[in-house]
């Protein structure tokens, strides 16, 4: 009889692992009581998700999820205008055949992506009769498949600041009776663009200039190998990749040659040697021969370590200027002072980022460089030379 039991127990569970977990949300993303059953859904894009009444994801956070039904109701991402993320399905699933979407099933329905938000949907946005769409200031959306509002019309679609909407597929509104308002430089791109009796700045109908198959982060021993591919290129200059410390200011750290027109996939690697202990923010920015650029999603790569720095360059050949960079954003200031080995201070400054530049007059020969502060202490030689 015990055996019997147990069969069947394993039956059974194996049977649900079958089925997709189904959660409801209404509020914030955050709070597990606002979650029907109750509970954070793990970051898992096989788990479908509803719409129970309006929800949120608050900046600073980062979640994936499968299938959303939003029926009629308000998804705010990036609530408080700081960086948040929400992906729907993943690139794997997507290229296997999966996607995952969007999808308002109601009237009245609205999306508002804030300030350095990011909504990413490897299928479908799928719109219902009166939906808005709002992005303000670097706010994107990037549809891995169609942008549809199946025939409903009513569509209202308002992108300001430095916004973007990019459509890997067709960008269709059909039904009549919408607005599409482009403010500040902020752009909307797919491969076809339509939509029919819309009024306001209409249909940009850009083409992108890369289709992009997936971007992906991982940490390989001392530093962190970033991996992408293209699945086609049209009049493609380069790849910018961007890192941040905080996912909100990003700036360049190298640019990757493209491949002009192709149709052919190509793949890409990049190896940052200097990660920041802690979270890194990478995003790629494409930029074709004509300067139009397109920014795609944000990988987020945890970095574990031991707290150091450089001085470079290191002979320092330049007498005029020695440059620091840590491999963390420190929590408190950051006393530097430098020494020549007679113990004679030349300089003394306060650092509160990760790099700084010291202008000082040095000539050739050994000197010492001190760091303090309540996280982090420090001493080292460097050489300069003429």
């Amino acid at each position: 009889m015990r055996s019997i039991i147990l069969v069947l127990i394993v039956t059974l569970l194996g049977a649900l692992n079958t089925f997709c977990f189904s959660q409801s949300l209404s509020g914030n993303w955050d709070t597990a009581g606002n979650w029907t059953p109750s509970g954070i859904p793990a970051n898992d894009p096989s788990i479908n998700a509803s719409l129970g009444g309006n929800g949120t994801l608050n900046g600073g956070n980062v979640h994936t999820i499968g299938n959303i039904n939003a029926g009629g109701r308000t998804l705010t991402i990036a609530s408080g205008g700081t960086a948040g993320q929400l992906t729907l399905g993943s690139s794997t699933l997507f290229n296997g055949g999966t996607k995952k979407s969007l999808t308002y099933t109601s009237a009245g329905g609205k999306l508002t992506i804030n300030n350095n938000g990011i909504l990413e949907i490897w299928g479908d946005l799928v719109l219902a009769n009166g939906f808005t769409l709002k992005l303000f200031g670097n706010a994107q959306l990037i549809i891995h498949g169609n942008l549809t509002d199946n025939g409903t019309g009513g569509a209202q679609i308002d992108t300001q600041g430095t916004s973007s909407i990019s459509v890997t597929g067709s960008f269709s509104l059909t039904g009549g009776g919408g607005q599409i308002t482009t403010g500040g430089t902020s752009t909307i791109s797919a491969a076809s663009c339509s939509c029919t009796g819309c009024g306001g700045s209409g249909c940009a109908g850009n083409v992108l200039p890369v289709t992009l198959l997936f971007f992906t982060g991982k940490v390989s021993k001392t530093d962190i190998e970033l991996n992408w591919a293209s699945a086609s290129e049209l009049n493609f200059d380069f790849f910018d990749v961007e890192k941040s410390s905080d996912g909100t200011n990003f700036y360049s750290i190298v640019k990757v040659k493209g491949n002009g027109t192709t149709t052919d996939r190509h793949d890409y690697s990049f190896n940052d040697e200097k990660p920041l202990i802690g979270k890194n923010y990478y995003r790629l920015k494409s930029v074709d021969f004509d300067g139009y650029t397109e920014y795609f999603n944000v990988v987020v790569v945890d970095f574990d370590g031991q707290k150091g720095f450089s001085v470079y360059p290191n002979p320092v050949q330049s007498v005029n200027e020695i440059k620091i960079e840590l491999n963390f954003v420190p929590e408190y200031p950051l006393e530097v002072t430098l020494y020549n080995l007679s113990g004679r201070q030349l300089q003394r400054t306060m650092l509160t980022g990760s790099s700084a530049s010291l202008p000082v007059q040095l000539s050739s020969g050994m000197y010492i460089i001190r760091f303090n502060s309540p996280e982090y202490n420090s001493v080292s030689k460097f050489l300069v030379h003429e």
